[in-house]
């Protein structure tokens, strides 16, 4: 897993993440007290894929971004298998 790629931005921190050969473009959206995270595919066989959105914010920054990671290696383990390469989280 890696990163990279960091942008802050005065509202939205964006960054790429690659896990088993997917490479997501994340971002992270302050809302209200909070902060969204947005997870998007890149490339693909029917080009860039948003993934589904969450509609609870997190307390923190890192929070939002642990799960924009979380939810990109769910998304590649659910179209694997977990048992295929490395298990899952």
């Amino acid at each position: 897993m890696a990163a990279a790629n960091v942008t802050a931005g005065a509202s939205t921190e964006a960054f790429e993440f690659e896990f088993k050969g997917f490479r997501f473009t994340c971002a992270i959206e302050p809302k209200g007290i909070g902060f969204l995270p947005r997870v998007r595919i890149a490339g693909g066989d029917e080009g860039d894929t948003m993934l589904p959105v969450d509609t609870e914010p997190y307390a923190t920054a890192p929070e939002a971004r642990r799960h924009c990671e979380q939810q990109a290696v769910r998304w590649v383990d659910e179209r694997m298998g977990a048992g295929a390469g490395d298990p899952a989280p």
